[in-house]
């Protein structure tokens, strides 16, 4: 829990921050800091001379506390994901994100090999500034774990985005995509179409216990509710020659893929079995990668909203600056369904 004193200087920090003082600007009385806070004049004093020592401000005599530097915002370590397609969604808006908001950003990317991350998480812990601030996206390589648990008792601040709803890593802030409202607007989006029935992925096989798993239970309840059929689908047991049988066999007329590469090798095997998309049956992708508007109809698509996580992750490290608790909050991002051509009415 943030002091009173944490609560003054991040007061004061902020506002240089935001330009509200700029470099050599006296500040305010302290009497007018101390009502603005709600805290004493003790309190402000000490947080100034706080300050003073880390070398923001500078005390001027007969002149009163005056602005020395602008404030850092902090040193992040960022990880980046080991699966090629979700480190092209997210590496680029996240690192810009941050850097605009004033913080040094060291990229560590993990396609390269364990030994190597370690070797330049190394290099980056024992430089002369180190990271104070680890962000970490999508960590899907488990190997990694022991890794990010070191780094993260080295951090102040701490933000990890992974798909699972549930923190793998306890000591990280946990961002994760909104499966909830994507599972929400895909169905809602079929069934105004007239769709009704619905094969889903489910997971790699029956019974998991993942992100994906749960998207499609979400699915289930809505479509039970109105009426309409649920097939569950599975990775590792509907293999795609499969896959089509059960289309043509049960009647499903949509079908929402696990991402949109999977979606549009479903789409050329529908070609490949003489059905039209989506004439005969529509087919929803997940992430909007570039596979979306490559695919031929143009994959409609539930995106993960990069801009979104890249302003929750830099919305996370300046809250737990001013809260330290504010760590144990979970924060859902918003998806965004992007309707496309591969998605249309039942054919009649």
């Amino acid at each position: 829990m943030a002091t009173l004193t944490d609560r003054v200087k991040n007061h004061v920090l902020e506002a240089i921050s935001q330009g509200k003082f700029d470099i050599g600007e006296v500040l305010p009385a302290t009497e007018e800091i101390a009502e603005k806070v709600k805290c004493s004049t003790g309190t402000v004093r000490k947080a100034l001379t706080d300050l003073a020592n880390e070398g923001v401000l500078k005390r001027i005599q007969r002149r009163g506390t005056v602005v020395a530097r602008k404030p850092s915002t902090g040193h992040v370590c960022l990880i980046l994901p080991p699966e090629p397609h979700t480190n092209l969604l997210l590496h680029h808006v996240v690192h810009s994100a941050l850097v605009n908001a004033g913080y040094e950003v060291d990229t560590v990317p993990t396609t390269m090999g364990l030994e190597t991350v370690q070797t330049q998480c190394t290099q980056l812990l024992s430089s002369g500034d180190a990271p104070d601030c680890l962000v970490v996206l999508e960590p899907s390589n488990k190997a990694l774990y022991p890794l990010i648990e070191d780094l993260a008792k080295r951090a102040k601040r701490r933000v990890i985005f992974q798909f699972e709803n549930q923190k793998t890593l306890q000591d990280m802030q946990l961002l994760t995509p909104d499966h909830q409202k994507a599972a929400r607007e895909v169905v809602q989006h079929l069934l105004s179409l007239g769709h009704r029935k619905i094969a889903i992925i489910a997971g790699g096989s029956p019974g998991e216990s993942t992100w994906s798993a749960d998207s499609a239970a979400h699915c289930r309840d809505l479509l039970e509710v109105s009426g309409a059929i649920y097939v569950p689908q599975y990775l590792f047991t509907d293999k795609h020659p499969k896959l089509i049988e059960r289309f043509l066999k049960e009647g499903v007329t949509a079908y929402w893929a696990i991402t949109d590469h999977e979606a549009t090798q479903v789409v050329n095997l529908c070609y490949q079995a003489g059905l039209k998309i989506p004439q005969d049956i529509s087919i929803v992708g997940r992430h909007d990668t570039p596979w979306a508007l490559d695919c031929h109809p143009p994959l409609t698509t539930v995106s993960l909203n990069p801009e979104g996580i890249a302003v929750a992750v830099v919305e996370a490290l300046n809250a737990q600056r001013k809260d330290p608790s504010a760590i144990n909050k979970v924060i859902k991002v918003q998806p965004r369904l992007v309707v496309r051509e591969s998605t249309g009415p039942v054919k009649a």
